[in-house]
């Protein structure tokens, strides 16, 4: 029987990135200014590689947008992302877990 800490979804990075557009539809800048308010620097490329990987991956959708920059793409979450999201979490959650007294 496969538990959750035996399959995380998402490793670090790719969960902080992911987790940082919650229920939002955002832009790649919006995530990045987001991912490092909260945990520090990235870089674009580092963060647009783990955005496309997670679109191929199913984790994210995309469109593009609209308004004044016709050429920005929004990413959200699909149902998939959200679970792995969720199971993500769980794991480190889990994980911080270990090791500390009851």
């Amino acid at each position: 029987m496969e538990t959750i800490l035996e399959n995380p979804r998402l490793n670090n990075q790719c969960f902080r990135l992911v987790a940082s557009i919650g229920d939002d539809e955002m832009s790649g800048r919006q995530i990045i200014a987001k991912y490092e308010q909260r945990f520090g620097r990235i870089t674009d490329s580092a963060a647009y590689e783990v955005l496309r990987t997670m679109r191929d991956r199913e984790i994210l959708e995309t469109r593009k947008g609209g308004g004044f920059d016709q050429r920005s793409v929004l990413f959200k979450l699909t149902e998939d992302g959200r679970e792995a999201v969720a199971a993500s979490r769980l794991y480190y959650a889990t994980l911080a877990k270990l090791g500390l007294p009851d």
